[in-house]
This record gives C-alpha cells, sequence and structure tokens, in this order.
C-alpha cells in the first residue's frame, strides 16, 4: 500500500533546494577579501549543498528500502521543479562566460571557458545528486514489476542530462496522475523560459557579431 502524508525524511530534499538558494546569498554577506578567515568561511558555506547532496543519495536509498514510490516521486518533483530557477540562471550565467570569450579583449579567452566549464560541471553534480529520488522510484517502479529494466534504463540516463531531466520527471508523474496542475504550470514557465533565452542568445549573437566587426574595421 502507498505511504501518504508527510514524513521526517522530506526534510533531506527540501534543506538541500534550500541550500543551493541560499548559498550565493550568504556568500554575498561573507566579509570580502583575501584572509583566511574569509576563505574559510566561504569554503564552509561553498560545501553545505554538497554535504547535503551526500545526505540526499543516502535518504533516497533509505526511502527506496523503508518508504512508498510516492514520496520518491514526491522528492523528485520537489527538487526537479524547484531547481528549475536556479539551473535556468547557473546555466545563464555559464552561458555568459563561455560567449564572453568572443569580447575582443584578449584575457577573456582564458576566463570565459574555464568558468563555464567549471560551473557546468558544478551543476552537473548538484542535478545529478538531485536526481537521486528519481533513480530510486524508477529502480522501485521496475522491482514491483510496472516498469520494464529497458525502460529504468532509458529514463536512468535521461536524468543525466540537463533539460531532459525535468522534462522526464514530468513524464513520469503524468503517467501515475499525480501533479498533473503543477507539472502544466512548470512546463508553460519552461517553455516561456526557453524562447526567451533564444532571443537573447540571438540579440547576443548580433551584438557580438557587430562588435567584431567593428572592431576587425
Amino acid at each position: 500500500m502507498e505511504r501518504t502524508g508527510f514524513r521526517v525524511l522530506y526534510m533531506v530534499p527540501i534543506l538541500y533546494l534550500v541550500s543551493l538558494y541560499a548559498c550565493p546569498i550568504l556568500l554575498g554577506f561573507l566579509p570580502q577579501g583575501q584572509s583566511e578567515e574569509a576563505g574559510s568561511a566561504a569554503l564552509t558555506v561553498m560545501a553545505i549543498p554538497f554535504i547535503l547532496a551526500v545526505a540526499n543519495i543516502a535518504a533516497a536509498v533509505v526511502g527506496y528500502q523503508s518508504e512508498s514510490r510516492a514520496f520518491l516521486l514526491n522528492s523528485a518533483v520537489l527538487l526537479k521543479y524547484g531547481l528549475v530557477p536556479f539551473f535556468v540562471m547557473g546555466g545563464a550565467l555559464a552561458a555568459g562566460f563561455a560567449l564572453s570569450t568572443f569580447i575582443p579583449v584578449p584575457f577573456m579567452i582564458f576566463v570565459g571557458p574555464p568558468t563555464a566549464i567549471f560551473l557546468s560541471v558544478v551543476g552537473w553534480v548538484l542535478m545529478a545528486a538531485g536526481s537521486a529520488y528519481s533513480l530510486a522510484y524508477l529502480v522501485a517502479t521496475q522491482r514491483d514489476g510496472i516498469r520494464s529494466t529497458a525502460s529504468v534504463v532509458v529514463n536512468a540516463l535521461l536524468q543525466f542530462v540537463f533539460v531532459t531531466d525535468v522534462i522526464d520527471t514530468m513524464v513520469l508523474t503524468w503517467r501515475v496522475g499525480r501533479w498533473r496542475g503543477f507539472t502544466i504550470v512548470v512546463a508553460i514557465v519552461i517553455s516561456i523560459i526557453a524562447i526567451s533565452l533564444m532571443v537573447g542568445a540571438g540579440w547576443v549573437f548580433s551584438t557580438i557579431a557587430s562588435s567584431v566587426a567593428a572592431a576587425a574595421a
């Protein structure tokens, strides 16, 4: 029987979600400078999301063993939908550093790409940790005879790719008739963001192209 209601274990994904949004804010309030204290405080704050990422994986394992599929899917929805704005901002920041390579300033080629790659790697690790509940849910459905092994493998792979992880979670929730209203709202928001980003990217590329052409002339 599917267990319903709030579980204490829900606090783990909730804290993980809060930590990812709070980390940049807390870093902004820390003392700035090159002192050892400032560096130690910054490292401590940045370590919190990664500690909670590990806790997330452990909670997903515990949830798979002792909780219902509903808990696993609810936790997956909480993180995948709740982190959409976070990853949109992070992706835009990484894209900005990548595009800065085309700015006609010599040192930017040594700053833009490495920073974009670093942000992408960190973002992927954080996304993968948030996929723990989705993976546990998929394995649980296979265990209970609801989903085939091949289907689980395909869905699991989608959980490790930006954007497709959210789309795959939408499909999973829609198929079991859960969170449909919320899923529609998130789909609309993502569509608006995607269109806005494409328009913005077109404007940025045209601006950079004009600047490069002007500098060459």
